[in-house]
């Protein structure tokens, strides 16, 4: 992790860990990794740390292996492509899958649609 994630965002990560690769879903190796979809220091009015809540797990297949074409360090578009999904997309997606499950979403309601509004 980059930054200083509080213990909210931190618990975050760690269910998105459990949770597996946003793309390919769960992989029991050590391979997954917390993408940080704008930056973990990314700014955004009225949300601290915001750049420890905008984020996705990745295999490191998905993320920045240089022999993917489509990994997401190599080249964003041809990822969002191939994945399926924008990066905001497939953000979207565990948030829902996440509150599916613990009947809230990871962080509040307003830093849910500060994100999607704006980020």
């Amino acid at each position: 992790m980059n930054g200083n994630p509080s213990k909210a965002q931190r618990d975050w990560h760690q269910w998105l860990r459990d949770d597996g690769c946003a793309v390919q879903g769960g992989m029991s190796d050590n391979r997954l990794s917390i993408h940080h979809i704008k930056g973990s220091k990314m700014k955004l009015k009225g949300v601290p740390k915001a750049g420890e809540w905008y984020v996705l797990c990745l295999s490191y297949w998905w993320h920045q292996d240089g022999t993917n074409p489509a990994a997401r360090h190599v080249n964003k578009r041809r990822f969002e492509r191939e994945s399926g999904a924008t990066e905001k997309e497939w953000f979207i997606i565990k948030v829902n899958k996440f509150e599916g499950q613990h009947g809230r979403k990871p962080m509040s309601d307003e830093i849910f649609s500060a994100i999607v509004d704006r980020a």
